[in-house]
């Protein structure tokens, strides 16, 4: 029949000639022409699968083959220990036999060996090795053995002799054996292993290697698209496009690219037209899609200036500069929104690239489209948003300050309507924001629905900006208190502030102090912002003066009963308005107490000194007494000059040393703190006083007008009238003794005296001064 294939596929059995089992596979050759050129897979699976499942692999080779390439299985040799050491990684040493057939005399044996070990070493030092492997050499996983059979034909009994002594060296007893006592797998186990074995080899992708026309057309085709791809890219049409997409809208941008693109698929299709048809097609799907690849960033690029573009157009139409005019925002708006998405859809189709009439980038373009619609749309949205919240922004800032002047100074009074009057101005507030916000919003044609929100955010606003004044208030509370306390115990009800007189009533003044204070801690207790929250606080104000004020001043024969603020929560109060709660309450109270004490004590101080001040008078039968029986001594005192002007000196000494010692406000501050204030600065103070009275007198009584000059204590002016001096004497001791003698008898006439005294008085020199 000729030469043909004797081995198809895989043949598995056990050795008969041998006494151990021994199984033994058989392979189809490599290089048969029955498959032909463009089916080497299975050789290469086949070749594996023994590789891996063997224990000793021989391999035939034609001794003539020895130093050829392909003659010998080096490609075949080379694929498979590459795919081996993938997959197979354990450690498993396989005993590798070549088998030199038709060995002639001529070639010795050694020197084939080395060919042949040469040739091992340079595929493994050449083939990619995984991890695992490293840079161990070829007899860590291969054991090397050679063999030579003569010719079958022509040596035939030779040929028969060496097998027999090959089949030896399969005993593990011979001193060459190809077989290693080591430890085996149960023969059980071999179906499933060769099975999964197999499975894995048949799945693995490197060893499907295509027709040798199909590889050509792959390395041929896969070199034509990339220089096409590198002339598109050198191309100076293609340069000044991306240069200028970098920087502005290019004109017929899409139309360019779209020139170029075709351009390129055209050369390509030309030059690989000669080669496989499906390989030429799929390289011609991957020259679009790098193509595309080149094309994106510069489409993507045209994309984001236009949606620029169009923003600068929509912007032009929101600005209050370049608005239309008489055209209100809302208005502005519709007519920006239309420009620029005109503009935007425009710029979008001139960036168009196409590509054998179908659109090269559709779906960017669409996502391009949607993406400048939602922008433009977003922007106009946003646009209109600040605006509107500028504008109640405005809204609310002015009704926040009118709220506040109003809270600052209810805060301060804390009148009993405090809460009230809050939650009055509040909705004053609230009322002109609605009118502001409704004529406000008009221009951007809000809804009633926003409005309403804004009124309630306005209204939020105001809430929030009470209740923060309140809560710092409630924390300040000890002056609020003070304060209301002060303002009924240190003034009238007039507002003229309060002296402490004899009959006032301290206890009570100081019990209607104190419900003052603690009506105001009633205030600030609790926050009152809506109706509800008013009716469950009213127990408030009694528990407070019950627990507070009436404990404090209990009424005659009362007996104490239950505090009604020992308890940690108010009854019936929402928690979220409380502001104090009864032991804060407690604890404020009792601060309050402390600094407010001083006060009462200071008071009623003031009023005991003004009582003993008021006791320390004489009685009036005394004073009676004393004007009748002195009245001749206070007489003879008014009559007795010296008298006089020691008692002027004293009343003067002592009007100036009761200013000096302050005497009044010392005494406010207590009989005995008054006194030994007064008695430790008296010492100095009189010694100042007495040398300023001192001073005084003597400038009183020195001068030439003053007292000594019209007693006749001194000369008169001119010493060259003697004459004089007698008259002035004389006119100084009629005045002196006038009042007496001027007073004549009733019904008499004037005597002697007067007519003396009144020609003294007239015979006084010029520039005297008469009494």
């Amino acid at each position: 029949q000729g030469r043909s294939q004797t081995t198809q596929g895989i043949w598995l059995a056990r050795a008969p000639k041998m006494e151990n089992c021994t199984l033994l596979l058989d392979l189809e050759g490599s290089d048969g022409r029955e498959r032909g050129e463009d089916d080497t897979s299975f050789e290469k699976q086949s070749a594996l699968f023994a590789l891996a499942l063997s224990d000793v692999l021989m391999v035939n080779i034609w001794c003539h083959d020895i130093g050829r390439e392909q003659g010998s299985g080096k490609p075949l040799m080379k694929t498979v220990l590459q795919v081996h050491l993938k997959l197979m990684q354990e450690d498993k040493k396989t005993v590798l036999v070549f088998v030199i057939r038709d060995k002639g005399r001529k070639t010795p044996q050694s020197a084939l060996e080395v060919t042949l070990a040469d040739d091992l070493s340079n595929m493994w030092n050449s083939i990619p090795k995984p991890p695992h492997v490293g840079d161990r050499p070829l007899e860590d996983f291969f054991d090397v053995k050679y063999v030579s059979l003569p010719n079958y034909e022509e040596k035939e009994e030779d040929f028969k002799a060496e097998a027999v002594v090959m089949r030896g060296r399969f005993y593990p007893d011979h001193e060459n054996s190809f077989v290693k006592p080591e430890s085996k797998l149960p023969g059980s186990v071999l179906p499933m292993s060769a099975e999964r074995l197999w499975a894995t080899i048949h799945s693995h992708k490197d060893l499907n290697l295509p027709a040798h026309k199909v590889m050509v057309a792959n390395i041929r085709c896969k070199e034509i698209m990339s220089e096409k791809l590198a002339r598109l890219q050198e191309d100076q049409a293609w340069e000044a496009v991306c240069s200028g997409s970098e920087q502005d809208i290019v004109p017929d941008f899409g139309s360019t690219v779209s020139g170029l693109v075709d351009s390129c698929i055209a050369g390509y299709k030309e030059e690989a037209q000669y080669f496989d048809l499906g390989v030429c097609q799929q390289q011609r799907r991957e020259l679009v899609a790098a193509l595309v690849q080149l094309a994106l960033p510069l489409v993507r690029r045209q994309h984001s200036l236009a949606l620029r573009k169009s923003l600068e157009v929509l912007n032009g139409h929101l600005d209050a500069d370049t608005r239309r005019a008489g055209a209100t925002f809302a208005e502005a708006m519709r007519e920006g929104l239309e420009a620029a998405r005109a503009l935007s859809a425009s710029l979008l189709e001139s960036s168009r690239v196409e590509v054998d009439g179908g659109n090269l980038l559709e779906a960017e373009e669409a996502d391009a489209a949607a993406k400048a619609s939602k922008e433009l749309q977003g922007r106009a949205e946003r646009a209109r948003s600040e605006r509107v919240e500028a504008t109640c922004r405005a809204v609310e800032e002015r009704a926040l300050r009118a709220v506040a002047e109003v809270a600052s100074g209810l805060l301060e009074d804390m009148p009993l309507d405090l809460w009230p009057a809050l939650r009055r101005a509040v909705e004053a507030e609230v009322n002109s924001a609605r009118s502001e916000l409704e004529r406000d919003l008009r221009e951007y044609e809000s809804t009633s629905e926003e409005i309403a929100n804004a009124v309630l955010e306005v209204r939020a606003k105001l809430r929030d900006g009470l209740q923060k004044r309140a809560r710092d208030a409630a924390s300040h509370a000890i002056y609020a208190l003070k304060n209301s306390f002060n303002a009924v115990f240190n003034f009238e009800a007039n507002g003229v502030p309060r002296v402490w007189g004899a009959r006032d009533n301290i206890s009570k003044i100081t019990g209607d102090a104190r419900a003052s204070a603690a009506v105001c801690l009633s205030q600030l207790a609790v926050m009152r912002l809506d109706e509800a929250t008013d009716r469950a606080a009213v127990p408030v104000e009694g528990m407070l003066l019950e627990g507070l004020v009436d404990r404090d001043s209990p009424a005659p024969g009362s007996e104490p009963g239950r505090n009604p603020l020992a308890v940690s929560k108010w009854p019936g109060v929402p928690e979220g308005a409380v502001l104090l709660q009864p032991p804060a309450c407690r604890s404020v109270w009792r601060q309050f107490r402390s600094e407010t004490d001083f006060a009462v004590s200071n008071a009623r101080n003031t009023q005991q000194a003004h009582q003993m001040a008021s006791n320390r008078s004489p009685p009036m039968w005394a004073l009676a007494a004393i004007l009748v029986l002195g009245f001749d001594e206070f007489v003879g005192f008014l009559y007795n000059p010296l008298y006089m002007l020691l008692g002027i000196v004293f009343v003067l000494f002592a009007r100036q040393l009761y200013v000096e010692l302050d005497v009044d406000n010392e005494m406010q501050k207590g009989a005995l703190p008054g006194l030994i204030s007064i008695s430790s600065k008296a010492v100095p103070v009189a010694r100042r006083v007495s040398a300023n009275t001192f001073d005084a007198v003597s400038k009183l009584v020195a001068g030439e007008d003053g007292i000594a000059a019209r007693v006749g204590l001194t000369p008169p002016r001119n010493p060259e009238r003697p004459g004089e001096v007698e008259m002035h004497r004389r006119a100084g001791t009629a005045e002196r003794d006038g009042p007496h003698r001027r007073r004549p008898a009733r019904g008499a006439s004037p005597g002697p005296a007067d007519s003396s005294h009144s020609s003294t008085t007239a015979a006084a020199p010029r520039g005297d001064k008469s009494d």
